[in-house]
C-alpha cells in the first residue's frame, strides 16, 4: 500500500503575502504560492435599481483542499484550490501552459451568494470566473514573482460584479526543487517602477568593461501657444545611454514634467478599416483622493488633456455586441469605456439587433506623478474600475448622445470622473467621424435648462406685454380726461 504525505500549509504569512504549498507522492511541494488577494464583490439588485457592496474579504485563514488540488506536467496543467475563511466558498487557482512554455494563472470562486449578502438567503451557488488570466512566469525552473498590484475583473454574472485586487504575487507552480522557489523572474510592472525610481539617481558604481555615456544637450523646451493651450517639446537627443561592451545599449529614459493642463473640448476616433465605430467628443477631469508624506488627505483634480492618444476596438471580446474606446495621456495614464448594445450586461455578449447602446464600464489606470505633491507613494501604479454603469448615456443605434451639462461618475475608492459637453456616438458604419443632427438623446439635465430658459422667456414675455398694455391704457385714460376738461375757448 503506498503512502501518499499531503504537504499543505495554510493561511501562513510570509514577506509577500499569504504562503500556500502543496505536494503529491513526495515531501516536497509541487507547488508554492504567495500571494495578497482582496475581493470586492456587489450584488445589483435590477428590481429595486440598487447596489449592494459585500464586505472585502481577502485569503487570510484560508487552507488548501487537497483533493481539488492537481501537481501538473507538461501534459496536464497544475491546480491549487483553497477554502476561504470563514465562508468556506473554494477559490480554484489554475496555471494553464500556452505558447511558448508561458504560464497564465486563473481564478474560480465558487461564490455563495448568502454569505455576503444577508438578504439572499436560499440563492444558489454559482461560478465566478476571471475574464483575463495574469501571467504568471514560463515552464522551467524559474519562480515568477510581482509585487505590483494587478486587477482580476470577474466576468459579470448577473446580478454579480467582482474584481480581484492582487500583489505581493510570487509563484512556482512546476519543477520546484526542495521546496523553494527557483530563480526570480519579475514582471514588467516591477522592473518599470524600480527603472522609473532610480532613472534620476547619480551612477556611483561602474562594472568593468562598461563606461557610461550622457548626451549634453538635454533639455526640454515648454513653448506656450495661443489660447492658454501649453505644447510640451522634448529635443531628441535628451537621452541618458549606457553602454556595455560590446555594442549592446540600453537606454534609460527620465519620466519629463507635467504640466497640468485646463481641462478641454477634446475629439476622439476609433475606426477600423474603413468604418469609424466610436467618435468621442467631451471635456473631462477626473478628482483623485491620496495621503500625503506627514499622513494627511490630500486629492488632485487632473484634466484629460489636448494631447491624448486614442485607441480600442470595434468588436471587444470578439463580439459585435460591445466595443471599446481608450484614451492614453501623460505617462501611464488610460480611461477606457466600454460600450454595449441595449439590453446587455457582462462581457460574453452575444449577437445583437437591439436599438440603442450605453456605457457599461469605465476603468481608470493612473500613476502618482508629479501632479500629487509631496504624495506618500510617489511612482505607485493603481487602477479602478466602475462596473455599474450600464444603461448610461443611452442612445439610439443611429443616432448619438449628447450632454452639456456637467455629470460626475464615482468610481472606486472614492475617484470621480466629471465630464461636460459630452458627445458619443458607437457602432458606426460610414468612414464618417462626426455627428448627425438626427437621433440625438440629450440628457435629461440639458432638457430641464431649456425648460427652464423657455420659462423664463414666456415669463418675461408675459411681463413686458403686461406693462406694454398698462401703458397703453394710462395714456387713453390720460387723453379722455384731458377732453373731458376742455373749456369753451379750447372748442372755438
Amino acid at each position: 500500500m503506498e503512502i501518499v504525505k499531503i504537504l499543505m500549509i495554510t493561511g501562513v504569512c510570509s514577506v509577500y503575502g499569504v504562503r500556500f504549498e502543496f505536494g503529491d507522492k513526495s515531501e516536497d511541494p509541487c507547488i508554492l504560492l504567495d500571494i495578497d488577494a482582496e475581493f470586492n464583490l456587489e450584488y445589483h439588485d435590477v428590481a429595486k435599481n440598487t447596489t449592494e457592496i459585500a464586505p472585502k474579504f481577502d485569503l487570510q485563514g484560508a487552507e488548501v483542499v487537497n483533493k481539488s488540488s492537481i501537481c501538473g506536467d507538461r501534459q496536464f496543467d497544475t491546480v491549487l484550490t483553497v477554502r476561504i475563511f470563514p465562508t468556506r466558498e473554494e477559490l480554484k487557482f489554475k496555471f494553464e501552459k500556452e505558447n511558448k512554455n508561458q504560464i497564465s494563472m486563473s481564478l474560480t470562486l465558487s461564490l455563495k451568494p448568502a454569505a455576503h449578502f444577508s438578504d439572499l438567503n436560499g440563492s444558489l451557488p454559482l461560478d465566478m470566473q476571471d475574464s483575463k488570466n495574469l501571467p504568471a512566469g514560463s515552464y522551467s525552473n524559474d519562480s515568477y514573482k510581482c509585487a505590483s498590484e494587478q486587477l482580476m475583473i470577474f466576468d459579470q454574472y448577473q446580478p454579480y460584479t467582482m474584481v480581484a485586487k492582487i500583489k505581493n504575487f510570487q509563484v512556482q507552480a512546476y519543477n520546484v526543487e526542495n521546496g523553494n522557489y527557483g530563480p526570480v523572474n519579475e514582471c514588467p510592472l516591477d522592473h518599470t517602477s524600480t527603472t522609473e525610481a532610480h532613472t534620476t539617481e547619480p551612477v556611483t558604481t561602474v562594472p568593468p568593461e562598461t563606461t557610461i555615456t550622457t548626451q549634453p544637450h538635454s533639455e526640454t523646451t515648454m513653448t506656450t501657444q495661443p489660447h492658454s493651450e501649453t505644447t510640451m517639446t522634448t529635443q531628441p537627443h535628451s537621452e541618458t545611454t549606457m553602454t556595455t561592451q560590446p555594442h549592446s545599449e540600453t537606454t534609460m529614459t527620465t519620466r519629463l514634467p507635467i504640466t497640468t493642463q485646463p481641462a478641454t473640448i477634446n475629439n476622439y476616433v476609433v475606426s477600423q478599416g474603413n468604418e469609424v465605430c466610436i467618435v468621442l467628443r467631451g471635456k473631462m477631469s477626473v478628482e483623485i483622493p491620496y495621503m500625503t508624506k506627514d499622513n494627511k488627505a490630500a486629492k488632485v483634480n487632473v484634466s484629460i488633456p489636448k494631447e491624448t492618444t486614442a485607441s480600442g476596438t470595434c468588436k471587444y471580446n470578439d463580439s459585435d455586441s460591445a466595443q471599446e474606446i481608450k484614451l492614453s495621456f501623460y505617462d501611464g495614464w488610460d480611461l477606457t469605456f466600454v460600450i454595449v448594445k441595449g439590453g446587455k450586461s457582462g462581457y460574453m455578449l452575444d449577437d445583437s439587433d437591439d436599438n440603442d447602446f450605453s456605457w457599461q464600464e469605465i476603468s481608470l489606470t493612473y500613476v502618482v506623478d508629479e501632479q500629487f505633491p509631496n504624495a506618500r507613494n510617489p511612482g505607485e501604479n493603481n487602477t479602478v474600475v466602475q462596473i455599474d454603469t450600464f444603461g448610461q448615456f443611452k442612445a439610439n443605434l443611429d443616432g448619438s448622445y449628447k450632454c452639456n451639462t456637467k455629470q460626475s461618475i464615482q468610481l472606486q475608492t472614492n475617484i470621480k470622473l466629471d465630464v461636460s459637453d459630452l458627445q458619443y456616438r458607437a457602432f458606426g458604419t460610414s468612414s464618417d467621424p462626426g455627428f448627425s443632427s438626427d437621433n440625438v438623446s440629450e440628457c435629461a439635465a440639458d432638457k430641464k435648462d431649456d425648460s427652464n430658459d423657455r420659462t423664463l422667456a414666456i415669463i418675461l414675455g408675459a411681463g413686458f406685454g403686461g406693462l406694454a398694455v398698462l401703458i397703453i391704457l394710462a395714456g387713453v385714460v390720460y387723453r379722455c380726461k384731458q377732453k373731458k376738461y376742455r373749456g369753451p375757448y379750447d372748442e372755438i
